[in-house]
């Protein structure tokens, strides 16, 4: 963080605990690791008190109807979470690729867009030790997983 933000932070923070018509803020000991001068709250202590959605988050992850929290980690974990994955990946990973472009002129339609950055490696390779397969493969499993490649 900036050393400026940093300051003007603390300085504020300092005049909050130091009204006295504010109400104090609390610290439970053990809850929070001091980094500099600020205090950086683990992510457990949001789940444990309340903070659901902070909690999910920050990767902690969501109560299911067992009760359960279940995360990507823990997900992972079962059996029909990675086989289901594996299926839906591998299966657009093997899809062929093709990539179109509107043309400016509008009687020419739609065409290969051959000379596009990424159609090198979308179809051939990202770099040298991943395939265009597998490079397709792993960004399905992290749409399928976390929403976002």
């Amino acid at each position: 963080m900036f050393p400026e933000i940093a300051s003007r932070i603390g300085s504020l923070i300092a005049k909050i605990s130091a009204d006295p018509e504010l109400p104090s803020i609390t610290r439970l000991p053990g809850e929070a690791k001091a980094i500099g001068s600020f205090e950086q709250v683990t992510t457990d202590w949001y789940g444990r008190n309340g903070y659901e959605n902070i909690f999910s988050a920050l990767g902690g992850g969501q109560f299911s109807w067992s009760g359960e929290r279940v995360n990507l980690a823990t997900a992972m974990n079962h059996s029909v979470v990675w086989a289901c994955t594996r299926i839906i990946s591998e299966t657009v990973g093997f899809i062929p690729l093709v990539m179109l472009q509107t043309d400016k002129d509008p009687s020419k339609g739609k065409q290969p867009a051959i000379k596009h950055p990424m159609y090198q490696a979308l179809s051939r390779s990202p770099n040298g030790e991943m395939t265009a397969i597998g490079f397709r493969e792993t960004l399905t499993s992290h749409c399928v997983l976390q929403g976002n490649a």
